[in-house]
């Protein structure tokens, strides 16, 4: 099961770990990627289109005056084997 899962982060850091403040984005099992031949690229380009759009897009209106908001990415944790799979890097390990 592969979960993308992410946090506002200009909220206190005191709120990242409660779960009412995580919240998930992507939610696929690992052999449906294969039964589809969808690439991690796919899978993924939805959200760095979005994420492209917050970057240069985002307007909103606080006490009646329009503001600019910037989005970015700041990390990517996973996981050993999902991170070396989706960086295309080796994804078995052998034991000494």
């Amino acid at each position: 099961m592969l979960a993308v899962y992410y946090v506002v982060g200009n909220m206190g850091k005191k709120y990242w770990s409660e779960l009412k403040f995580i919240h998930l984005c992507i939610l696929v099992r690992y052999h449906l990627l294969k039964e589809y031949n969808l690439s991690y690229d796919a899978l993924f380009a939805p959200l760095l289109t979005e994420l492209k759009v917050l970057v240069t897009r985002v307007k909103g209106s606080v006490g009646g005056s329009v503001h600019k908001f910037y989005a970015a990415l700041a990390t990517f944790p996973a996981d050993n084997l999902t991170a070396h799979t989706i960086a295309k890097f080796q994804h078995h390990f052998p034991s000494k």
